[in-house]
């Protein structure tokens, strides 16, 4: 089981070599990313796939979808990502900063109050804050 209270290492690799590096080195995530090709550059599900294949099953793993604008073709990447192994998908969304909101809700598992959600219109992007200390008793 994961320790909330350590802070992880997260390395990205986009080659066997790079793979047998960081597991020698014992990071905690291994990301699947190829920086020469954006911020966000993704490497192909092949590439991905061949790659979770020489490591060990409980190695935590993310990668990116890559730098992609349309949202739709982020859905069909985020699902085809989604049947590989990684543990953690990776996604950056590109619009007008103006229309992000920023409200005081988010699941229960996090601690109401501490806690908030990222939104543009309907959609949530993403969640923020203090784990609820109910489920924090409950990991102790």
């Amino acid at each position: 089981m994961s320790n909330f209270c350590r802070t992880k290492i997260l390395a990205s690799i986009k080659s066997l070599n790079e793979i047998g590096l960081v597991l020698k080195k014992g990071v905690d995530i291994i990301d699947f990313k190829d920086p020469s090709v954006g911020s966000l550059g993704a490497l192909s599900i092949k590439q991905i796939s061949f790659f979770l294949k020489s490591i060990p099953s409980n190695q935590l793993t993310s990668a990116t979808i890559g730098d992609i604008k349309d949202i739709k073709i982020i859905k069909q990447k985020v699902i085809e990502l989604s049947k590989t192994s990684i543990d953690f998908i990776k996604i950056g969304f590109f619009f007008d900063e103006k229309k992000i909101k920023l409200l005081k809700k988010a699941p229960s598992w996090y601690h109401p109050g501490k806690s908030g959600t990222f939104s543009i219109g309907k959609f949530d992007l993403g969640y923020f804050g203090e784990i609820h200390p109910n489920i924090l008793k409950k990991l102790s």
